[in-house]
């Protein structure tokens, strides 16, 4: 179950020292300054266009942490899509997190070994559609699609296509947070990336599978960009603020078998979220709630803690400790 977001240590009752705790990625995916959305067109210096697919590999993750320590996470592989933000790097011993360093692609050794050995729900086993392209060539360290306005009638009819094939396309990434992030019941590290600073340079109007010039000119724009910008989640829990205080409210705590919590949006309501944690920061359950202000009900699996948690978008605006009966 994928972790979430680093929840305010001072708005919890018990203290965390260092320990295994989950970490997870979270990757915003933009094209310029709008969040990627599959069909969805957009307008560049190279006209309208769209992305139908998104996928890339991220190897050899380090943790950089407390004081520029790096932290390996030892044989994990990750295949991002455009479509999904979220992503488990394990569990980690430290502190602090101040940024993540990861390779795109997939290393020599493992890029020509067969996809087959690989568990069918394993990053690296054959997907549908295809990221492998043989034993001799290897894995698609990216593979991105999309439509193009080839006739600037407006609207993308023209296919575009950008397969990145081979061990010398391998880039180095190293991605640092705004400040560093102190690790709570869980960790989350939060980047956006700006896909369309891949096509500095690169025209769009290609259909390109394995390497060449331009392929590798887009790989070196990961860097040149950059892509990748470290975030950092800040609270926007003002406690003498009346607009942000106090705007979930526990009805019943201890509860027991389940919890109802009373909220108040306000002016957020078209992109609030109300989630529930466990003590170990795995989310539990979650909705989006709309309307100024109402009520939701969450099922408690076990007794224990939790945290609900409200959130507007990004930011963390309220934050309850709930106790399971």
């Amino acid at each position: 179950m994928r972790t979430l977001y680093i929840l305010l240590i001072s708005l919890v009752a018990w203290s965390i020292q260092a320990q295994q705790v989950p970490v997870s990625l979270h990757i915003q995916h933009n094209l310029g300054n709008e969040p990627l959305e599959a069909g969805k067109v957009y307008l560049s210096g190279q006209g309208n266009f769209m992305v139908t697919r998104l996928s890339y590999y991220l190897s050899d993750i380090e943790l950089i942490h407390d004081g520029g320590q790096r932290l390996a996470m030892k044989n994990l592989y990750l295949l991002v899509h455009g479509s999904e933000p979220v992503y488990d790097l394990g569990m980690a011993d430290v502190q602090s997190i101040e940024g993540i360093a990861f390779n795109i692609g997939v290393d020599s050794v493992t890029n020509h070994a067969d996809p087959a050995l690989w568990p069918a729900d394993h990053p690296l086993a054959y997907q549908n559609p295809s990221m492998h392209w043989g034993w001799v060539s290897g894995y698609r360290f990216l593979a991105m699609e999309g439509l193009l306005d080839g006739n600037q009638d407006g609207n993308p009819e023209k296919i575009w296509e950008f397969h990145v094939v081979g061990d010398e396309l391998l880039t180095h990434v190293e991605v640092m947070l705004e400040s560093p992030q102190p690790v709570s019941l869980s960790s989350e590290i939060l980047v956006s990336a700006d896909y369309l600073k891949l096509f500095d340079g690169v025209s769009m109007d290609n259909i390109l599978h394995g390497s060449g010039s331009l392929i590798t000119k887009m790989m070196g724009n990961w860097n040149k960009g950059p892509v990748f910008v470290g975030e950092s989640l800040v609270s926007s829990i003002d406690p003498t603020d009346p607009t942000t205080a106090s705007i979930l409210q526990v009805q019943g705590n201890p509860s027991v078998g389940m919890v109802q919590i009373g909220y108040t949006a306000g002016d957020r309501s078209s992109r609030a979220e109300i989630r529930l944690l466990n003590a170990s920061g795995q989310l539990i359950a979650s909705e989006v709630v709309g309307g100024l202000d109402g009520q939701v009900t969450f099922s408690l699996p076990a007794q224990g803690h939790y945290i609900v948690v409200l959130m507007d978008g990004q930011r963390v605006i309220d934050v309850k400790q709930v106790i399971g009966l």
